[in-house]
């Protein structure tokens, strides 16, 4: 009984990680769109674009912290370099 449990925990830290992945692949995909429009770069064009909601930007620590001033090119540059983190971190955690 308890490798069944163990079993299904590390199949739902995995579907999770997965779905983080996805997550991230999707915002970082609207983002390149958004810089290669030369459009504004809002939580909502990002949020409209990738399909995820502003909550998951809002929840998101860096996110929130990169956002709270004008988007510059440094901001992009940070947010893009988050992104690439986040996406090596999640990895790691299975």
């Amino acid at each position: 009984m308890r490798r069944k449990t163990q079993s299904k925990e590390m199949c739902c830290r995995v579907n999770a990680i997965n779905k983080r992945l996805k997550t991230l692949a999707e915002v970082e995909n609207a983002l390149k769109v958004l810089v290669q429009r030369k459009k504004s770069i809002t939580i909502a064009n990002l949020s409209n674009l990738s399909g995820i909601s502003k909550t998951w930007f809002y929840d998101e620590e860096e996110l929130r912290e990169i956002f709270r001033g004008r988007i510059s090119e440094e901001s992009i540059q940070k947010l893009f370099n988050y992104l690439k983190q986040q996406k090596i971190m999640s990895t790691w955690k299975i």
